[in-house]
């Protein structure tokens, strides 16, 4: 699976925003549950596609650039 975001940058995207879980549920159509899940996973790449594509856009739409090149992972928001 191509690597579009990461449990970390989950949690620095929603902070950048200054979204609660419940606002990034409500924006990316899934349930805090599973927001918090995927926050405390170690990797996301057990998790369904369509889940993790959910928060990228929703996450995206709102100005978030998920950055993964070589040794470098963050994420940025646009001005």
């Amino acid at each position: 699976m191509n690597k579009l975001v990461g449990p970390k940058q989950i949690k620095a995207a929603r902070a950048l925003l200054g979204w609660s879980q419940e606002e990034l549920a409500k924006c990316s159509d899934l349930s805090k549950p599973t927001i918090a899940r995927l926050e405390k996973s170690i990797s996301l790449e057990k998790h369904p596609y369509k889940t993790i594509s959910s928060i990228f856009s929703a996450f995206t739409l709102h100005g978030i650039i998920f950055i993964n090149q070589d040794d470098v992972t963050g994420v940025s928001i646009k001005k």
